[in-house]
């Protein structure tokens, strides 16, 4: 989707948060490009990033979320300017960011819900589960109660009692629910009595489930430590005028994590937005970069036919590789070649 250039009023943050790390990296140089979503076809500056989230934020605190409650994320690698809007977003409203695989099917879900008792979700509603059924056909099997829900009024789902917003990254009308763009509100200092609390410390910025079950809670001094030693030992070391090459979904917690090491320090980080290896592979070719983040899977590919030379020559330019190590992804090995 696209995200309107304009204007809001965001709140103070203290400096060794995730938000008041954006506001000061705003300061330094807001119109430096920060970001790019490639499929997406976005490029964003900090002070666009630090709008959009902020927009995000305020769309919550708006529909009643309050420090502690929890957003439910299941979006997929085309909409990761979405996942990053809505992640520091949420930590701004005070919210917890609630992620789950990429690959959990529907039963999955409805035991994540379960367990995490979140208050909204966000939604791909296109992707298909199996290339079968959209997930948006699968929620509302799930929630039956969407079929007859009315715009503006309280959302009661009888098996997940806290669920209050269900929120699409589409661009239709789906029953029950509200689209992503929707739920951003632009708003300047005049005319909002709206407050970000935001969220900092030890409080848990983004809990991780897999398969319906819990994994691990990450908090927001955790995730800026991370960050600050990835961009300390790896990324201030290299060539600064390339970008960080980040495969990674936004969801796992290196990758959310490398994202907010690049951004908040100014380099920019190419993102190519999708799950397909070969468009991956294939973008090696004309974004060049020296540092690449990516998982197992990608770095252990090896390209078959006649192209494989080609793609040799194009992964031999990442001077340092970084791959999760650990079961919560948060960890990392680093290599100097593939």
């Amino acid at each position: 989707m696209k995200f309107a250039r304009t204007f809001c009023f965001v709140s103070k943050y203290s400096e060794d948060s995730i938000p008041g790390a954006i506001k000061q990296a705003r300061r330094e140089n807001e119109w430096i490009d920060v970001a790019r979503f490639h499929s997406q076809n976005q490029n964003w500056t900090i002070k666009e990033l630090d709008q959009y989230s902020a927009a995000f934020a305020y769309g919550l605190v708006e529909r009643g979320y309050t420090p502690g409650d929890k957003l439910l994320l299941w979006v997929d690698e085309e909409s990761a300017a979405e996942v990053a809007v809505a992640h520091i977003g949420a930590i701004k409203a005070g919210v917890s960011v609630v992620s789950v695989n990429s690959n959990d099917e529907i039963h999955h879900i409805r035991d994540t819900l379960y367990q995490s008792g979140a208050h909204g979700i966000l939604f791909s509603p296109h992707t298909s589960v199996d290339a079968r059924t959209q997930r948006a056909n699968l929620l509302l099997d799930l929630m039956p109660e969407l079929i007859d829900h009315v715009p503006g009024q309280t959302l009661k789902v009888g098996d997940f009692p806290e669920l209050r917003h269900v929120i699409h990254t589409g661009h239709s009308t789906i029953r029950g629910t509200s689209k992503f763009k929707e739920t951003l509100l632009y708003a300047k200092s005049e005319q909002t009595n709206l407050k970000l609390p935001g969220t900092t410390g030890d409080v848990s910025a983004v809990e991780y489930y897999k398969e319906g079950e819990y994994i691990a809670d990450i908090t927001n001094n955790e995730f800026l430590g991370k960050s600050q030693e990835i961009w300390k030992s790896h990324l201030s070391h290299g060539n600064k005028s390339l970008p960080v090459f980040l495969t990674l979904s936004l969801q796992s917690p290196l990758g959310f994590a490398t994202f907010l090491s690049s951004v908040t320090n100014g380099r920019k980080v190419f993102v190519p937005s999708t799950y397909n290896v070969a468009k991956i592979i294939k973008s090696f070719g004309y974004q060049r970069s020296d540092t690449l983040v990516c998982d197992e899977a990608l770095y252990n590919f090896k390209t078959p036919g006649h192209k494989a030379e080609e793609v040799e020559e194009n992964k031999s330019h990442f001077e340092k590789i970084l791959v999760p190590s650990d079961s919560t992804g948060f960890e990392f090995n680093v290599y100097n070649e593939f």
